[in-house]
């Protein structure tokens, strides 16, 4: 079980090149660590592996709560009610390849909207924004793997640091996948013309593509589909779109 602030450090393994299990280490393998003092299981993903001239294979690895970068939310649901039901509200319209049950025990009744353009991934929807989860009902975060609680306290926090050098003078192989994404969730915003008589400034409207999702399957270079939301002017004319479409493939070939 991660707090907030502990999921931000990665996992860091050495591991000999010529060890009978090197071929093991790929991007996007999980693996589990275990907690002996809780006796529980932490679950990793590889995000970046590095093979240098030192005969050792250098392996980074996220939280797998870090999933949540690479997806999205439903665009403009609305919740007024506790933080456990905000919370349920959020996974039930989660856009992606993952799951995740939630739980909480603040029992405020307050009110939240998903905002895509303020909160473009589903991450941010749970905290680190203004207007998200943590920031309307307050409290901290625990990640056990796939599942997202939020206390009104949580125990004392006992922080790991890991730090890792490199030799800069050795020739090595890095390969990472922290910046891939494979699909796009397009938004258009526009602003609504004022009525007659009316002179107030109308406020910009967000609304989805009526395209829910551009998945470009013959660039899937992952098994998961790491999900971006991308937002355009509503006025974009034919060839605009169509330029805009080649540019998104584009992204994903690259």
């Amino acid at each position: 079980m991660l707090p907030e602030n502990v999921t931000e450090l990665p996992a860091y393994l050495e591991y000999p090149a010529s060890g009978p299990l090197a071929s093991v280490f790929e991007k996007e393998t999980k693996f589990r660590q275990m907690q002996v003092r809780e006796l529980r299981t932490r679950l990793f993903e590889i995000v970046r592996v590095v093979k240098d001239s030192s005969s050792t294979i250098k392996i980074y690895a996220q939280h797998i709560s870090h999933k949540l970068e690479y997806m999205s939310v439903r665009h403009g649901i609305k919740v007024s009610g506790t933080a456990d039901l905000a919370l349920k509200t959020w996974a039930k319209n989660l856009i992606g390849d993952y799951r995740f049950d939630t739980w909480s025990d603040i029992d405020t009744v307050l009110p939240i909207t998903f905002l895509v353009d303020k909160m473009e991934n589903a991450r941010l929807v749970l905290g680190g924004v203004e207007g998200s989860i943590l920031d309307i009902w307050g409290g901290e975060y625990e990640f056990d793997n796939q599942t997202v609680r939020l206390h009104k306290r949580l125990g004392r926090r006992a922080p790991t640091v890991l730090e890792y050098g490199r030799n800069i003078l050795s020739a090595e192989s890095d390969e990472s996948i922290e910046s891939a994404y494979t699909s796009v969730v397009p938004f258009a915003t526009y602003t609504p013309e004022s009525q007659e008589g009316d002179s107030r400034q109308q406020d910009p409207v967000l609304r989805p593509s009526p395209k829910a999702m551009w998945i470009v399957s013959m660039y899937r270079c992952t098994p998961t589909g790491e999900l971006k939301s991308l937002i355009f002017p509503a006025n974009l004319k034919m060839k605009a779109r169509e330029k805009a479409r080649r540019r998104i493939s584009q992204l994903l070939k690259s």
